[in-house]
Formats: C-alpha cells, structure tokens, sequence
C-alpha cells in the first residue's frame, strides 16, 4: 500500500524519533542529574571528613604546645625540689632560689614551700602573715600523691589571674618528708600561644575548664564576663569524650570546632573555624560538578536533536553504561575509548573529562591529607624527640645550674656533688672517690661504695698518688701500683672494695695539683671504661675547671669594682674639697643602721656601696657652685638637685652596680614627699635610700661646708628630732638615735 502525499508527511506530534529523542533527554537529563548528585553527595562526604580530620590535628598539636608548656614547668618543679638548699630547708638559699626562678620565668606568679610543721616560706606578692599551707588543698593532694600534682584552674584571690598551683611533696637528704614545694602558675603564657596563633584565615583556639569557665579566647571581654559556654553547646557531652568534632552557631555564623582534653589541668582546648571556610574546597568542587553537569546536559540535548535513531540508541546505549560506571566507582571507572569525532563522540569526551576532573580533585585533597599527616607526623616526632631531650639533658641542667651557683658552695661540697652526678651519668662505674691535694698530701672529702672514715685517716702522699699524666687515665688494679709502705697500702686496701679497673683524672693550676675524682669498676664485673667514659669524664674534668676558673674571676672581678668605686669617691673628694671622708663615713653609718635593723646580708652589703657612692653624681656639677661660700641662686640650686638623677643614670649602665643605682636615686626623698627628685614619700622610698637619708645628712651637719662651721652634737640631734616624720623615716630616726646613745657611731 502507498502512502498518499497526506500520510506521507509526519506530524511534529506524532514522530516517533521526536519522541524517542524526547524521553531519551529527559531520562539523561534526570540520570544525569541523579548522577550528578549522588557524585557531588560522596565527595563532599569525603571532603568533609577530611576537613573535620584536618581540624582535629590541628586542636592536637596545640594540645601538644600546652603539654610541652605543661612539661617544661614540672621539669622546673622536679629540678628544684632537689635542690639541697630546698632539701635542709635554707630559708636565705629558698628565697634568692625563688626570687631567681621568678624572675626568668614570667608566667610563675607566686613560689613558697610549706613545711610538715606548718611554716609558710613564700617569695610572693601578697601579704601571707598567719598562712597555714596545710589546710589548703594543694597541700593535702601533694602529701597524698608520690609525684608531682596539679590543681583545677582557678582565679587569684588578689589578683585575679586564672592560676594553676602545681606541688609536689620533698624530702629530706636522709629521705623524711619535709613539706611541700609548689608554683602559682598564670596562664596567661599559655593563652598566649593558643590564641595568638590563627587558625585559617577567621579561625581561632580557645581554652576552657572542665566547668565550662572560659580559661583563654582572643575576645578578652568574654573571659572577664565570665561567658557560659553552654550558651554555644553542651559541655557535658564534649566532656564524655577525650577528643571530637562539633558544630554550633557564634556570632550569627555557623563554626565547626574540635576539641581535644588537656586532663593534667582538667581543661578543654578547642579551635574553631567557620563552616564556610572548613568546606570551601567542598563548595568549590560542588560549583564545579554542577557547571560541568549542566555542559553536558547542554550538549546532550544538542546531539540527540541533530543524530537520528540508527546512531543514537547504541552510542547513548554506552554513554549510560559509562555514566553507571562513574555512580558505582566515579575515581577508577574505566575511560571510554573515544575514535569519532562527532556529537557522541564530544559527549563520551565530556564525560570522560568530568571523570578525570573529579579524579584529580580527589587527588589533590589526597595530596593535601598527605601534607597534613606528614606535618603531625613531624610534629610528633619533634615532640617525642625534645621530651627524649628534655629527659637526658636533665642531670646536665642541675649540674650546670649548680655550677653557675659555685659562688655560694664551698670547694668539698661542688666536688662532692659532682663525684655522684659522675657515677650516675657514666653507668659502667660501682664506686668512686674524690679528693683534695692539701700539704703534699692527699685529702679524700667523698667517697661511693668505699670506707670513706678509713680513706680519711690514710696518711697517703701526694707524689705517689698522682696520675701518670695530666689527662683522663684507664688504670687496672690500681692500688698494687702504690710502693708506699705495706702498712699504708694495707690500710688503703682494706678501706677499698675490690677494684678491677679504673677510670680518673687530676686537675692542675699552674702544674699545681688541685683535686682529683676516681670512678671504679667492681673486680665481679665483666665491664670496662670504654672511650665513650673517657669522653664523660673530659667533660667533668672542663667543669671543674670551670668551676675554679669562676671562683678566680669572682674575686678578681669583686676586687676590681671595689677598686673602681674608691676611685671614684677620691675623685669625688678632689673635685668637692669639702666632701673629703664623707661618702665612706655615710656607708659605715649606713652599714651599722642596716645591721642593727636586722637586714638579710644583701641589703646591708647595697647600703655600705650606696653609701659610698651616693654623691658621686657630684663630680658632674662645676667646683666652683660646690665649694661656693654664699647662698646659692635659684638655678644652682636646680642643678644641685640633679646629682641622684647624674649619680642613677652612670650606675645603672654598669650591671655589678644596677641593684644599688635607684637607692642612690632616692637618697634625697623626704618622707612627707617634700624631697626630690620625684617627690615620693614613706614606703614609696626604698628602705635603704631611707637610712642613707639619715647617715647623709648626720654627717653633714657634723661636718664643715664652704658655706658653715660643723654643728654641735645636740644641735645636730635636735635636728633630727625635729625632721623625725617630716625628712626622715621614723623608724630609721629611732635605731640612728639609740646607735648614738650606745657610742655606736662616730662623733
């Protein structure tokens, strides 16, 4: 049957292949959609993950900064509850050893020591009269554990700062518990290094206690407001787990924070970064899937409109297998084989592109995870290693700290601390011995292992006793090379254990033996000294000689200012004729106020230097206004005044003499403020410029001047009298006068 010119022609609604094109676009449309998503669904999944992961390591690491924080500040409370000082409880060595730590280490707020009897010995800020350290907490929770202790964060009574009291119990040198030494540590280095670090481009870490109290954040004003965190999110269920993610609104803006516990101060580090920057490669890549996905709806619809069914159904037919491909596995399904050029073949290329797109994003988040691990990984290993530093260095930085106070330890008792950190630190010794070379003889002052009553009594000389050489000797069965008489080497045999091998050194001035330190090896063992020993023991041998060379260029360098400052003050009585003897007369009155009021022997060694150069800013103003018999112009007089400042600004460039520089500043304040140069009064006048006030202006009166004769005895007390509370301290006025009544000072 023909079809007539009528059926011929296909209505636009009735085409078969319109409508095949039709559903077939719309099905891609929606597969492609549905593909689109499910894709965009599992990489942001992933990405998202890999952010909160992200997130996470960062809140580890500064958990790790607060811990290392944490760690330097037991290894300082570890270091000084063994410190002998500590130990025999020296009060004077307690007080400059914690005036000193409170000095180079900022964050330490207050230092004491509470004794097992009740005594409080405190280098603090605040007032402790009538303080019991047993009845507080730290106290009781440090006698009860062996270690060291922290308390909760709380807020100082007199200062408000968030502190943390760490303790730990000390013992004396014959192992009794003694008391408790402890640290008000301020956490303000601390909140420092969280939230002076940023975390991103908008983010930040913040700290907080356990009950919910805000410990360091950047907005100041939260901390001081005392800000409910719960307001953000529930702190009991952060609480239930050491580490997580979480998500809440701040600030009109939702933020993604992790957390991490910090248990040994019972706090919370967190750091949070708003949503939008977390997930921005997420975004990113959504932007990316949706323009990429419209594209190839675009060109599909194009395609299916110009081919006709005979090349569409099989192509499109590939296409769908390729695109369930991608759903299943989109980062390994397998690429299409592309060998056309037309519409199919630019639709197989675009889908092929999005696969090798998503692919090479999941790649470089790959690589970016990559980087972050490998950054944990090396803060890790930096935080393992500098503990490991931390734990071998420990002896070294005691001994060393001992060393750089060999000023206030005698001779015996350096080398007898340094003979037990040499046993301890070189493992292969038993026993050891170290001694002094006095009169041709040899004077054993320690001794491990060995008898040390019978080493004292030994009668050895020092010529046999000495090493072969100068350096670090390995000797075997030392003691059957002494040719000393039998009843010696009996004695030195009997009061030795059993020696198998030797290791030790003697340390010379000028080819003057000074000491010696032995270390021996049990004649049971099956070690030796090997090079690593010698080496060890070198480097004892430096530290003694440190240790003398420091005394040497103590007494040398005390001697040369003493020489300076007399120099000075001749100078000074050179140039002021009248001055002659009155500056070393005002440091002695000074010195015996000092003493009779009972000052540690610091201060009433600052008084006598005070004293003695507390005119010398003189040496700046001309002879002619110091000498100048008639009264003195306005602008004379104003120069005058400026000698302190002259004097305080010379000894403050000198580090020896920076201690005494601002007493010298103050020695012409008045106690009712009418003095200058700064017009200060009472207590605002450091107690020493108020007893040079007094020694000063005694011996002035009593001396001639250009412009008077002396004063008399009872005329120059009487003026003290009458200045008592106006010129002069009144508690300093009464011990000057009862040091008169007694002949104490010279008239």
């Amino acid at each position: 049957m023909k079809l007539n010119k009528k059926n011929r022609g296909i209505k636009l609604n009735d085409s078969l292949i319109l409508k095949v094109n039709i559903i077939i676009i719309i099905a891609l449309i929606l597969f492609i959609s549905v593909l689109a998503l499910l894709i965009n669904n599992l990489v942001a999944t992933k990405v998202n993950k890999l952010a909160q992961e992200r997130n996470l390591e960062i809140a580890r690491s500064f958990k790790e900064r607060a811990a290392s924080f944490l760690d330097q500040t037991e290894i300082i409370v570890q270091t000084l509850s063994n410190e002998s000082g500590i130990k025999n409880i020296d009060k004077k060595y307690m007080l400059k050893k914690f005036e000193e730590i409170d000095s180079e280490y900022d964050y330490f707020l207050n230092i004491y020591f509470g004794t097992k009897a009740g005594e409080f010995i405190s280098y603090s800020k605040v007032d402790d009269e009538g303080f019991d350290p047993r009845l507080r907490s730290w106290y009781k929770r440090a006698i009860k554990n062996e270690g060291i202790i922290w308390t909760k964060v709380y807020e100082d009574a007199f200062t408000g700062e968030k502190v943390i009291t760490v303790a730990k119990r000390v013992y004396s040198p014959a192992e009794k518990f003694i008391g408790v030494l402890a640290v008000d540590v301020t956490l303000e280095t601390l909140s420092n290094k969280l939230v002076s670090k940023k975390v991103g481009e908008k983010g930040f870490a913040y700290m907080i206690a356990k009950n919910g109290e805000l410990i360091a954040h950047p907005d100041q004003d939260l901390i001081n407001k005392k800000f409910d965190i719960n307001q953000l999110f529930n702190i009991e269920k952060v609480l239930a787990n050491k580490e997580g993610n979480l998500k809440y609104k701040y600030q009109g803006e939702m933020n993604l924070a992790s957390y991490v516990s910090i248990d040994r101060i019972d706090g919370v580090i967190l750091t949070q970064n708003p949503l939008s920057e977390v997930y921005d490669i997420s975004n990113q890549l959504n932007r990316k899937i949706i323009l990429l996905t419209l594209v190839v709806i675009i060109m599909l619809t194009l395609i299916v409109y110009l081919i006709n069914r005979q090349y569409l159904l099989i192509p499109i037919k590939k296409a769908v297998e390729f695109a369930d491909g991608v759903s299943n596995d989109p980062f390994n399904a397998r690429k299409i084989e592309i060998k056309r050029k037309d519409e199919i073949g630019v639709l197989l290329a675009a889908l092929n592109g999005m696969s090798e797109e998503i692919e090479a994003n999941y790649q470089q988040l790959e690589a970016y995870n990559e980087e972050i691990t490998a950054q944990n990984e090396e803060l890790e290993e930096a935080y393992i290693n500098a503990n490991k530093l931390a734990n071998d260095l420990k002896d070294l930085i005691e001994l060393l700290s001992n060393l750089s106070q060999s000023t206030i330890r005698n001779e015996e008792e350096f080398l007898s601390y340094l003979l037990n950190k040499a046993i301890k630190i070189i493992p292969e010794a038993d026993y050891g011995s170290v001694y002094l070379y006095q009169n041709k003889k040899v004077k054993f002052l320690d001794a491990i292992g060995h008898d040390l009553d019978s080493l004292k009594d030994l009668n050895l000389s020092e010529e046999e006793f000495k090493k072969r050489n100068k350096g670090v000797n390995v000797i075997r069965d030392i003691i059957s090379l002494y040719s000393s008489d039998d009843y010696e080497k009996e004695k030195l045999q009997e009061a030795s254990k059993p020696i198998k091998e030797t290791i030790s050194f003697d340390l010379y001035d000028n080819n003057e033996a000074l000491a010696g330190i032995s270390l021996d090896i049990g004649i049971d063992s099956n070690k030796n000294f090997d090079k690593k020993a010698e080496d060890l023991m070198n480097a004892f041998k430096s530290i003694i000689s440190s240790y003398y060379a420091m005394q040497k260029y103590n007494d040398l360098q005390d001697e040369f200012k003493r020489g300076i400052i007399f120099s000075i003050v001749k100078m000074l009585e050179i140039h002021d004729e009248y001055t002659t003897g009155h500056s070393e007369n005002v440091a002695k009155i000074s010195k015996k106020i000092a003493q009779r009021m009972d000052l540690s022997d610091i201060a009433i060694n600052q008084a006598y230097w005070a004293g003695l150069v507390h005119d010398i800013g003189k040496i700046l103003i001309p002879k002619e206004i110091l000498n100048k018999e008639e009264k003195l112009t306005d602008e004379e007089y104003k120069l005058i005044k400026e000698h302190p400042v002259w004097a305080y600004d010379t000894l403050k460039s000198c580090e020896k003499l920076r201690n005494i520089a601002e007493i010298v500043l103050y020695h012409h304040e008045a106690w009712d403020g009418g003095g200058y140069p700064e017009e200060i009064k009472k207590d605002q006048i450091p107690l020493i410029s108020q007893i040079i006030t007094v020694a000063d202006t005694w011996d002035a009166m009593r001396s001639n001047r250009s412009y008077r004769k002396a004063l008399d005895k009872e005329i120059a007390i009487q003026e003290i009298k009458e200045n008592r509370g106006k010129q002069f301290a009144p508690k300093v006025v009464d011990i000057f006068l009862k040091l008169l009544e007694e002949n104490k000072i010279d008239n």
